[in-house]
């Protein structure tokens, strides 16, 4: 029994030897990495050291627990089970790998800003070691009360220099040094947006816009084009236009621009080139441009574009066809009518009601019948009663009188001068 005692008595002495000996480590640990710094440790708590913006702390549970105060109050990410992976809140920085692995809201002005290729490294690491940031401070957790002086200094400073980039001020400086710099050519695309959004008046955003013009990205000189708005701005946007090795989508966002800025005429002679390229996109933003400036001189070429294939296209040529009013288009509508996409047949039934003569009407009148009376039927009915009340007695009769009819009920006469009555 005594020797039992006594044993137990030993371990418990080493116990507690150990545990001194641990709890001496820790502050001679703390106390090293304090000095280091230039911190200072909390009177009374070993494990706690603050300085400026910088708290370190041993959490209940022997973590270590680094906090930097001084973020903007909104500022906030994590990875996608800290906030989630759906969110309209999130601001996208344009860095693919980034935006997929760290979800951040905040101003944009502020993340954007904020997040050069430097940042956004260190913060994916932060992310990945469960860190994060809200209510204006960026929080990183070590498991484990950490002994190790070396790796306290290490761990601390790179949240102090992450902390500090932070909490920067200068916005639109930051955003112009991405636009000039960034490797990421859509993450220089953001920044640009958002100076000519944000501070479009700026030294900053002229300077950025003057710049990316010479960018080696489209889409960074389509932006730039957009805020700067000369002669320059024209000619980069004509050149996009017609370079056949930038993407289709570029080139018609291109031409979008340059009318939008310039004005039709000043893509005008672009408008029969595009009008002749091959890839869809840019064929069909050079028909609504034509549509849309009532360019005559297109319609020929619109009305051999009304039997390509794609939707899209056909829509935008069926606009312009109305837009431009010459009745010659009307064979041409009359055979995008025919065609079984509804957004085609709709487009092309609303011009005929503003071009089409009583050869329309015909084609026109089974789809003012039937049960459901959706988009296609209104507009077919519409433009029956627009031909009518157009043509009065042009047509020489050939229009029926409707009495007391079905909606829609309208039929043309066989011979020129004949009445045809409807009635129920």
């Amino acid at each position: 029994m005594i020797v039992a005692t006594l044993l137990a008595l030993t371990v418990m002495v080493l116990v507690i030897a150990k545990s001194n000996a641990r709890a001496r480590a820790t502050r001679e640990a703390w106390s090293a990495a304090a000095k280091e710094l230039g911190l200072w440790i909390s009177p009374g708590a070993a494990t706690r050291i603050a300085g400026g913006a910088l708290t370190i702390y041993g959490e209940s549970g022997s973590n270590t627990m680094y906090v930097f105060a001084g973020l903007p109050w909104d500022m906030a990410f994590g990875g996608t089970i800290a906030l989630g992976s759906v969110s309209r809140d999130f601001v996208a920085i344009g860095d693919p790998d980034f935006d997929a692995r760290v979800k951040i809201r905040g101003g944009v002005e502020d993340v954007v800003a904020l997040l050069d290729a430097s940042t956004r490294k260190a913060l994916v690491e932060v992310v990945a070691r469960g860190g994060g940031a809200g209510w204006g401070k960026l929080s990183l957790r070590s498991f484990g009360l950490e002994r190790d002086p070396d790796r306290l200094v290490e761990t601390a400073r790179s949240v102090m220099a992450l902390g500090n980039h932070l909490s920067q001020q200068a916005r639109k400086k930051l955003l112009l040094a991405n636009v000039l710099g960034d490797p990421v050519a859509a993450v220089r695309a953001r920044n640009l947006s958002v100076l000519a959004e944000k501070f479009r008046d700026s030294d900053e955003a002229k300077r950025a816009a003057g710049t990316a013009l010479g960018d080696s990205d489209p889409a960074v000189r389509v932006l730039a084009a957009d805020l700067e708005r000369g002669d320059r701005s024209k000619r980069v946007l004509s050149g996009i236009v017609v370079d056949a090795r930038i993407d289709a989508q570029q080139r018609a966002a291109a031409f979008e621009r340059l009318v939008a800025i310039f004005g039709y005429a000043g893509g005008k002679g672009l408008a029969a080139q595009a009008l002749e390229q091959p890839e869809a996109a840019l064929r069909r933003v050079a028909a609504v441009a034509a549509g849309e400036a009532q360019d005559t001189a297109q319609l020929e070429r619109l009305c051999e574009l009304a039997r390509e294939e794609q939707p899209a296209l056909g829509e935008a040529i069926a606009v312009a066809l109305g837009r431009l009013g010459d009745p010659r288009a009307e064979p041409a509508l009359i055979a995008l009518l025919a065609r079984t996409e509804d957004g085609v047949r709709i487009a092309a039934a609303r011009a005929l009601g503003l071009i089409g003569t009583v050869r329309a009407v015909e084609p026109l009148l089974p789809l003012t019948k039937g049960l459901l009376h959706g988009d296609l039927h209104a507009a077919a009915r519409d433009a029956v009663r627009r031909i009518q009340e157009r043509l009065g007695n042009a047509e020489a009769g050939r229009l029926s009188v409707v009495a007391d009819s079905p909606a829609g009920a309208v039929s043309i006469a066989d011979d020129p001068g004949k009445l045809s009555i409807v009635k129920e």
